[in-house]
């Protein structure tokens, strides 16, 4: 059986009846993959960057509570740097294809922080 490794966008229940999380990667039948990639709800891995390369997450991960997992789903949305996330409006967070509880964090915290960073001159952009 044909696979494509695949990072899960949003949460999907999978065939196989594992729940995948934004930012998941896994490797799934072709013929799955192919609809979930058409649908939006998951990416090839080859177009996101791998998790363990420490500028994917890195400077995203320089705000507080922003993990590997939150900065993933958060790049999986395109929002890849602390520029973009100090940068996001109201409206751009509202149209975010994540959860309400990281969309609230950005608008109440994450925001903020990011530019706290970057005026700091503590993190690349």
């Amino acid at each position: 059986m044909r696979t494509i490794d695949l990072v899960a966008a949003t949460c999907i229940l999978g065939s196989d009846r594992v729940l995948r999380n934004p930012g998941d990667r896994w490797a799934c039948p072709a013929e799955e993959a192919e609809g979930l990639i058409a649908s939006g709800a998951a990416t090839p891995a080859e177009e996101v960057a791998p998790a363990s390369d420490p500028d994917a997450n890195g400077t995203l991960t320089a705000v507080s509570g922003i993990g590997p997992s939150a900065a993933a789903s958060l790049q999986a949305a395109g929002v890849k740097t602390l520029a973009d996330l100090a940068t996001l409006t109201d409206k751009e967070i509202a149209g975010l294809e994540l959860g309400e509880k990281i969309r609230r964090r950005i608008r109440d915290d994450w925001r903020s922080q990011a530019a706290e960073l970057l005026d700091a001159g503590e993190a690349p952009s």
